[in-house]
């Protein structure tokens, strides 16, 4: 599997984090599997093929067809199984925590652990946009499709939305470790009211999208400092003892941690990775 990223149009990069492309170039052997877990993002997604999306339980939720879906904020890891027996080319926008709101009057979490068809979320250009990135020969001449998509479907400035993604950006640069009742009186506001710009423009509450975030800051320590031992990882990582870094393992990845980190070789893993690099590198 080929992984590639490229960034959206200057204007754009507020909203959206990356434009990415994932190539399987086929050859045969069984359906593949990988686990994607929450990363405090949701994306818009093309693709090409059928492939199935499957819940913690293992059960098929979703059977994506060809087309253009939205793919909400994740609370819980799923699964996705696709065939290896050809080419698969998938391309995806990855929005920033409160970037789809930018897009779509649509309430986030609404979407939450959903998967939705793009033309029940935006108003303009999605099968048009749908026709012309497959046709797209390469991620540079998809992203261009992908920006004009985008300033297609942009809306008005809106200053509750911009308190959202200003909250949530707090919350990542300190990795989920916050008090929200402090956060919310810096916005000068009441934590109920905190959430509910939460649930409108990002899609989960501050204290799943917090715990979201320590989670994803674990996994980008641990790969830093892979001979750490796990308890340091937890305690680097905000958490106050093993059993809630346990926890948010088991709600997050289906996975104890030791386990989870065992299976790091997987190839969804390594895009996790990279975008995480990109998150806390530089923090």
């Amino acid at each position: 599997m080929k992984y590639h990223e490229a960034l959206p149009h200057p204007r754009l990069r507020s909203f959206i984090e990356n434009y990415w492309l994932i190539t399987i170039d086929g050859g045969g052997g069984a359906p593949k599997e990988e686990t994607s877990v929450p990363d405090g993002n949701s994306s818009l997604m093309f693709l090409p093929e059928h492939i199935c999306r499957t819940g913690p339980d293992g059960q098929v939720t979703e059977g994506l067809k060809e087309q253009a879906v939205v793919v909400g904020q994740k609370a819980i890891p799923v699964a996705y199984r696709f065939d290896v027996g050809r080419r698969l080319q998938t391309f995806g926008i990855r929005f920033r925590p409160a970037g789809l709101s930018c897009f779509t009057p649509v309430p986030q979490r609404e979407m939450q652990d959903t998967v939705v068809e793009a033309g029940q979320v935006f108003r303009y250009w999605v099968q048009e946009t749908q026709e012309l990135i497959a046709l797209a020969p390469d991620i540079s001449r998809k992203a261009e499709q992908a920006d004009r998509f985008l300033f297609r479907n942009l809306l008005p400035q809106e200053s509750r939305r911009d308190q959202a993604a200003w909250a949530a950006g707090q919350l990542k640069r300190c990795g989920g470790d916050a008090c929200l009742p402090a956060l919310a009186e810096e916005l000068g506001l009441h934590l109920r009211s905190l959430e509910r710009l939460f649930n409108q423009y990002i899609g989960l509450s501050p204290k799943t999208f917090s715990r979201v975030t320590r989670f994803n800051s674990a996994i980008y320590y641990r790969s830093v400092h892979p001979r750490h031992r796990l308890t340091d990882v937890a305690y680097a990582a905000g958490y106050f003892d093993q059993m809630h870094f346990i926890r948010d393992f088991k709600a997050f990845a289906g996975q104890v941690p030791k386990v989870y980190f065992r299976q790091s070789g997987r190839a969804f893993h390594a895009c996790l990775i990279r975008l995480l690099e990109q998150r806390f590198g530089s923090s």
